[in-house]
């Protein structure tokens, strides 16, 4: 069976007539779905090489030693590539501060903002190796930390991972995950 989707004028008109317009949307549709879904299903198929299951978790520190932040774990069998970030954003105060980076690689920290900042690494993190990135922030103030990791292109995370990490501070009480 064939449809055509061109507008026909009616008689004695230059308008389209109604039945074909009618035609050419029911065509239209269903071809401007999948044109629209197709993205979306090409993003959601992990592809490229397996970064493991890396976790990234929020850690309270302790008063006095080391200051809050994030714990970003390589696998116990893949290293973490050259390239990672994580982008930490804080909320509840009017600056991050300076944000340092210890343990098995190195990495570059980008102010992005009063309370965005972000950690590269410029080595590779080894596997079953870790890194900390912590703020000077006092948990005796009220705050909000948040963290997310990306992958270079080309990486795909592993199944497992965890991307995202929080620190909560209620003035004392703090809840990490």
């Amino acid at each position: 069976m064939q449809h055509s989707v061109a507008p026909q004028t009616t008689p004695g008109t230059s308008r389209p007539d109604r039945r074909a317009l009618l035609s050419a949307a029911a065509w239209t549709v269903p071809v401007l779905a999948a044109a629209a879904a197709a993205p979306l299903a090409s993003a959601s198929t992990p592809t490229g090489i397996n970064a493991g299951a890396f976790r990234l978790v929020g850690n309270c520190g302790v008063q006095g030693l080391f200051g809050p932040g994030f714990l970003l774990a390589a696998d116990p069998g893949v290293a973490l590539p050259i390239g990672t970030q994580i982008l930490i954003t804080g909320s509840g105060v009017a600056s991050l501060g300076i944000v340092r980076v210890t343990g098995q690689a190195t990495a570059d920290v980008e102010n992005l903002g009063t309370v965005l900042r972000r950690v590269t690494l410029t080595s590779e993190l080894p596997a079953d190796e870790s890194i900390a990135a912590r703020t000077a922030l006092s948990t005796t103030s009220a705050f909000t930390l948040t963290a997310f990791v990306t992958l270079p292109d080309g990486y795909a995370q592993g199944s497992g991972a965890k991307t995202a990490g929080n620190v909560n501070s209620q003035q004392i009480v703090c809840t990490a995950g």
